[in-house]
């Protein structure tokens, strides 16, 4: 648990920018399905799309239904596409509104890291800061290690010019969704 000692050390990195928040799914939650639900969601789409009921067990892992989809289409994309598609056609949150965004969006920080594939962060950023970038790994795909980088002429995140780093991709790059160990089938 930390103490006030804690606390004011945190506080004063913030105020020096030199501090990265991470956000997880937390940070939206009640907006996208969480994994669990996505899991069931992505096995009722495929099972009314082939009217064949799925054999796996595993319903609200989504780690274990992607890989399931994926080796039934035989392409280890198909499932991340089909979550992509399905995150961005929901009801996307008024980042102005949402506390949580507010805050981060006022801290003037450099970098921000996210587990998530939405672009909630960084509509957060503009609302207080017009030119935001985002990044993405590469490493979840030999398919991105071409695909082009912020960084790669020279850019340096600051308190003007913040990066959303995606830690697990971004929805509008399919391919850099999910991880490097899923191999295409």
């Amino acid at each position: 648990m930390p103490n006030e000692l804690d606390w004011a050390t945190l506080i004063q990195q913030i105020r020096e920018g030199e501090c990265a928040p991470i956000l997880g799914a937390g940070t939206s939650f009640g907006v996208p399905p969480l994994g669990a639900e996505l899991a069931g969601i992505l096995l009722q789409m495929e099972e009314t799309r082939t009217n064949i009921r799925s054999p796996i067990a595993e319903r609200d892992v989504l780690a274990k239904v992607s890989q399931y989809l994926a080796v039934r289409r035989k392409d280890n994309v198909w499932p991340k596409k089909r979550i992509a598609d399905y995150l961005k056609s929901q009801v996307r949150p008024d980042v102005s509104l949402r506390e949580t965004y507010q805050v981060l969006a006022q801290l003037g920080l450099p970098i921000y890291l996210t587990t998530n594939y939405d672009d909630f962060t960084v509509a957060a950023l503009r609302t207080v800061r017009a030119d935001v970038h985002q990044e993405f790994t590469r490493w979840t795909s030999p398919l991105l290690e071409d695909h082009p980088s912020v960084f790669d002429s020279g850019f340096l995140p600051d308190h003007d010019h913040p990066v959303v780093f995606h830690l697990y991709g971004h929805w509008d790059i399919t391919k850099s969704l999910g991880s490097r160990s899923n191999k295409s089938l």
